[in-house]
């Protein structure tokens, strides 16, 4: 995710450097630190620790603010759910398979953050007497915030994504690459790269003007 973070941030950046230089025609030096990407992410925990003296402790799924918010296993699967306010919870547990958990002790988020652990098995209780998709259509009709936990496979079947999946083949094998695309545009074009030398009699004979004896030579005296 560094990696990749990093990766975005240098994009933004040489972005706003190739913008100021169009209008002011100066130029821009870039650095990009993946340690310091990284870090930007943590905006609430920095400020938590720094600032209000809370340290962050490890939540798995779980929200620091709002509960419930994790994943629970149903019959056939898991589901996401992120319940951020009273109403919601009031929702949820206007459903009769929820009807149990009505309890004033949990009307109010300040209720349910406290009793986390109980609540959190108890909800999980709940959930493993559905199937998911029953879990996601009895939630998502009571506006209640619910996501099917996906395999990779129900991933690629996933009709906002089936389409846009890129087929890059390669044509010197019988492999297909199966990528994903750009979230914003269409999907892009793709090849294979060239193997390791494939193109060294297009640069060196052609581009250099080296013979097919020299071509040979060098590749026997393996420099190319």
């Amino acid at each position: 995710m560094v990696d990749l973070g990093a990766g975005e941030h240098g994009y933004a950046l040489v972005m706003k450097a190739l913008y100021h230089r169009a209008i002011t025609g100066e130029g821009t030096r870039v650095d990009v630190s993946m340690f310091r990407s990284a870090v930007s992410w943590m905006v609430s925990p920095i400020a938590l620790a720094s600032s209000l003296g809370e340290a962050p402790v490890r939540r798995g799924t779980r929200h620091q603010f709002f509960s419930p918010v994790s994943v629970y296993r149903t019959r056939d699967g898991h589901v996401y759910v992120a319940i951020g306010n009273d109403r919601q919870w009031a929702a949820l547990t206007a459903l009769p398979a929820f009807s149990a958990l009505a309890r004033p002790a949990y009307a109010r988020n300040e209720g349910r953050m406290k009793d986390g652990e109980a609540l959190h098995r108890e909800l999980g209780a709940c959930f493993s007497h559905l199937a998911t998709d029953e879990a996601l259509m009895l939630l998502r009709d009571a506006g209640i915030p619910v996501s099917k936990v996906q395999t990779v496979p129900d991933l690629l079947d996933d009709p906002q994504i089936a389409p846009r999946l890129v087929l890059v083949s390669d044509p010197r094998s019988a492999l297909t690459l199966m990528l994903p695309s750009p979230p914003t545009g269409d999907p892009p074009q793709l090849s294979f790269p060239p193997r390791l030398g494939e193109h060294n009699e297009h640069v060196f004979g052609e581009g250099l003007g080296y013979g097919a004896a020299r071509l040979r030579d060098l590749a026997e005296r393996g420099i190319i």
